[in-house]
């Protein structure tokens, strides 16, 4: 199952060619969006910067470890994904972002609201396309520390929930020309996420040429 998730941090049923058909909205206001990431699973890193779904993660792995150790198909994103997640705050600074891409190599960061809702995703393509058009270096404190998350994040963001099948995961990425899904559990929090590369990684990891864990 998918949602879209919007600025206001509401989700609504995903319609197919949705996120495609919306990559050209304009930037959000700066009130439109609340200025720290909640509580729950989440660990501050530093100020704007948070990681959640740890015990997911470690639950994930305290059962791999306990379980059959046979490989077994790789069908559902709970799986794949990749947790605990590091997202931002929608008044990070780019400058912030933009570090956090070139030290953690990371390519989508969610950004989270006060109440730990998604209300955008950050792409190292946004920060570029961004700070090119205001003729800035990303890591030029002086001029980007100004510009905010918010105002170059993608507002429309397309999540799915862990039992979601890696073919569903894989067939949006192709429809949507996007390139990351989070995913968030039955109760709206986030507790992981999955990218292009991880359904690459494992298929290139598999042998014969079928999805394996």
């Amino acid at each position: 199952m998918f949602l879209v998730w919007g600025v206001s941090g509401e989700s609504s049923s995903y319609v197919p060619g949705a996120i495609r058909s919306s990559r050209s909205v304009s930037k959000i206001d700066a009130s439109q969006a609340s200025d720290r990431v909640g509580s729950g699973e989440a660990t501050p890193i530093r100020s704007g910067v948070e990681e959640h779904g740890r015990s997911h993660a470690q639950r994930a792995y305290h059962q791999m470890e306990q379980g059959n150790p046979e490989r077994q198909p790789a069908i559902l994103a709970s799986q794949i994904l990749k947790a605990p997640v590091v997202s931002l705050a929608p008044t990070a600074s780019v400058a912030e972002a933009w570090e956090l891409f070139c030290t953690r190599r990371f390519r989508h960061v969610p950004v989270l609201n006060r109440s730990g809702r998604i209300v955008g995703i950050l792409s190292d393509r946004d920060v570029l396309r961004e700070t090119k058009n205001h003729f800035i270096a990303p890591l030029d404190n002086s001029a980007s520390s100004a510009l905010q998350v918010q105002h170059v994040m993608t507002r429309q963001v397309l999540t799915a929930h862990p039992d979601t099948s890696i073919r569903d995961i894989a067939r949006v990425f192709f429809e949507e020309r996007i390139g990351a899904v989070p995913i968030v559990d039955r109760g709206e929090t986030l507790v992981g996420i999955v990218t292009r590369s991880d359904i690459l990684r494992t298929i290139l990891n598999s042998a014969p040429l079928e999805l394996w864990v």
